[in-house]
């Protein structure tokens, strides 16, 4: 089993993201785990989420929860603009 999470956004929802992740040539049989940041904003909103990472860093915003254990054992992981930090 190939495990894919996703991760949609304000601009790019998960379902696209997923259906992205399935035309991709990835082995099957294929798991898409699908996460939402911050796609119920306005797009004032959301662009004060993008201002906040692009001055401090992928930090400087909450990620969905659960994602950190979805991503512990996933092959693959599809965001937009969803920060990816170290942690």
């Amino acid at each position: 089993m190939t495990k894919v999470v996703v991760v949609g956004d304000r601009l790019v929802s998960s379902e696209t993201l997923k259906e992205a992740a399935l035309k991709l040539n990835i082995p099957s049989p294929i798991e898409v785990v699908e996460f939402q940041w911050y796609s119920d904003l306005t797009k004032d909103q959301f662009q004060e989420k993008i201002l906040l990472i692009e001055k401090g860093g992928p930090e400087a915003v909450n990620i969905p929860e659960g994602i950190l254990e979805a991503i512990v054992d996933a092959d693959y992981l599809l965001v937009h603009i969803a920060p990816v930090s170290k942690r």
